[in-house]
């Protein structure tokens, strides 16, 4: 939000919990997730698909969409505007936030 790169910012959730919180920091929450969105099943293109109907359902269209997970904590509006800088710039009509990993990567996984 204080990156005043959007129009509006909006929580997708099926909890009312975080309804509560989310309107408490000003965001929208215009519809809770389906159960087909919020099962152990649903993909991140799931979610954005439901979001994206039901926002066009209302006839609103969206030129840019980000999809910022709360484990993310550090999205800073600095980073969000260079990434919007990056992706306009760019042909890509996505982009998606890599960082290095400074051992194997196995070493990141552990056998359960």
């Amino acid at each position: 939000m204080e990156s005043g790169l959007f129009d509006a910012v909006m929580v997708s959730t099926d909890s009312m919990e975080i309804v509560d919180i989310a309107k408490r920091y000003g965001t929208h929450v215009p519809f809770l997730r389906s159960e087909a969105a919020s099962n152990d099943y649903a993909t991140t293109n799931d979610v954005l698909h439901e979001v994206l109907s039901e926002y066009e359902a209302k006839g609103i269209k969206f030129d840019v969409m980000f999809c910022i997970y709360p484990t993310a904590p550090f999205s800073t509006p600095g980073k969000l505007k260079t990434a919007l800088d990056s992706l306009v710039r760019s042909t890509a009509d996505s982009l998606l936030p890599v960082v290095s990993f400074s051992f194997p990567p196995q070493r990141g996984m552990r056998e359960m």
